[in-house]
């Protein structure tokens, strides 16, 4: 180009420079030619003078412009523009494409030199000198002839230089948004650039008020919870490739989150069952993200009865429970060591909150333990109880006969402190149960329980363990059965 004039003019093309003086928009711009709110994106690549917008700038200048290629070749490149001489000016440009040659390398420029002049721009890129580092610089690589660069920054972090023939080294914090005070020092926010105070258009750090939005292709990030009742989910919506959205999820009710899964692949496991987050980066097409939830694991239940430690409780009786919120059954553990290394009972599917015991040994000390269960495992075992059982009640024959029918007779003493005498009598050989019951109907005592023999048999029932009050005893023997009445007075 001689003195020519490029406008509002781009270029996204790879450049391959077999000899000198590539460029991605401009391979050689001289004699008096003007660049101006233009940009190259692609990546050039060749011998040297190789710049990511002009290869060779002489006596030109180039305003209000910008590369994004990345540069690789021999000596003499620069992220912008190679080679700046002959008195030609940069104003108001930057480049963030990296840098790597043998020497003479710059983020911006790679020779300054001829009284030319950079003022108000900057790079960003990584710089990196094959065969000398010492002409390799953070903006500029090498400059002289009088060639300066003014109110001009080079980035100390992603550049991997902390120096340069001209400009000044700043850090990623004080390049990009909020900018320090001393970056960026008498440029023009006004009418020329513009800061990136959303990081939506050139990372935080300023740009172009004239450059093009380019309108991107939306994809759909669709979410859903899994089951639908189970949960909150969000952050689903359109976005560009490249986005990071934070998804969301919070459990509701009894639920519990436990991951997010992509068709049947795992994304990320819970961390919380409070609700867990994550930061999904946008891929290039839609996509369906679940979030999954359970049922959380049921409370530990509270024993009720018998009360921990009791003593004198029947070798016939019930372990009582409170229900556990979100239990769907129980499991029952009752063994004569605490360890539980030995269960005399293992009862598992219990839908209610009380299991009969029935047989159990006399003045025996037994440990009992209780967990709830649902689909989303056990709660653990509760706190672990003991009771201790009384000597079953004696049962004995005590006349030779045979009576004509069943009979239950009267206790005697009644009432009666601390025992009494229940008499009974079988016409044949039967199955017999003698139950005692208390006032609110509830089994005190199974004293008989077993096949008996034909004729009259008594037992000996013991209330010392018990309070005071009305008591019912009740025989049954095949189709008979017969109850009566006494009363226990301390």
């Amino acid at each position: 180009a001689d003195r020519s004039t490029v406008d509002s003019s781009y270029a996204d093309v790879t450049v391959e420079c077999n000899n000198r003086n590539g460029g991605g928009l401009v391979g050689s711009h001289v004699k008096n030619s003007i660049i101006n709110n233009s940009y190259a994106k692609g990546n050039v690549s060749g011998g040297g003078s190789l710049g990511g917008l002009v290869g060779d700038h002489h006596n030109s200048s180039t305003h209000n412009s910008f590369a994004g290629g990345n540069i690789s070749g021999g000596d003499i490149l620069g992220g912008l523009i190679g080679n700046h001489a002959g008195g030609s000016k940069i104003t108001n440009s930057y480049a963030t494409g990296s840098v790597e040659g043998s020497r003479e390398i710059g983020g911006l420029v790679g020779w300054n030199q001829s009284g030319s002049t950079i003022t108000n721009s900057y790079s960003t890129g990584n710089v990196r000198g094959t065969e000398s580092e010492e002409s390799a610089g953070g903006l500029v690589g090498v400059q002289d002839g009088g060639s300066t660069a003014m109110h001009s920054y080079w980035n100390t972090n992603t550049s991997g230089k902390i120096s340069s023939a001209g400009g000044e080294g700043r850090t990623t914090d004080e390049m990009s948004y909020p900018y320090a005070v001393n970056t960026y020092v008498n440029w023009d926010f006004i009418g020329i650039w513009k800061a990136d105070t959303e990081y939506s258009m050139n990372n935080g750090y300023p740009y172009h008020r004239w450059k093009p939005v380019v309108i991107q292709p939306m994809y759909t990030l669709t979410l859903v919870a899994n089951p639908q009742d189970g949960g909150t989910v969000s952050g689903g919506g359109s976005y560009e490739e490249g986005d990071t959205v934070t998804v969301s999820a919070v459990p509701s009710g009894d639920y519990v989150f436990v991951n997010w899964t992509i068709g049947d692949a795992v994304v990320m496991d819970g961390l919380d069952t409070a609700g867990v987050t994550f930061r999904y980066v946008m891929p290039p097409y839609d996509v369906l993200i679940a979030g999954n939830f359970n049922v959380a694991i049921a409370d530990i239940p509270a024993l009720l009865s018998p009360q921990n430690d009791a003593i004198h409780i029947s070798v016939d009786t019930s372990l009582v429970w409170e229900e556990s919120k979100r239990a769907v059954t129980y499991h029952v553990q009752v063994s004569v060591d605490s360890d539980f290394v030995t269960c005399l009972i293992d009862s598992i599917g219990i839908t209610g909150t009380s299991l009969e015991v029935r047989d159990l040994g006399s003045l025996t000390r037994y440990y009992w333990r209780v967990c709830a269960l649902n689909e989303s495992g056990s709660s653990g075992w509760s706190e672990v109880w003991s009771f201790t059982t009384y000597d079953v009640t004696s049962v004995a024959r005590y006349d030779a006969n045979i009576p004509t029918e069943y009979i239950l007779y009267q206790n005697y003493p009644n009432p009666f402190n601390p025992s009494t005498i229940i008499r009974y009598g079988l016409p044949e050989r039967c199955r017999v149960q003698l139950a005692i019951y208390n006032a609110l109907g509830q089994i005190v005592l199974r004293p008989v329980d077993e096949e008996l023999e034909a004729g009259y048999y008594e037992v000996i029932f013991d209330a010392s363990h018990l309070p005071s009050g009305i008591y019912m005893y009740r025989l049954q023997s095949g189709e008979f059965v017969h109850s009566k009445k006494m009363l226990y007075l301390k």
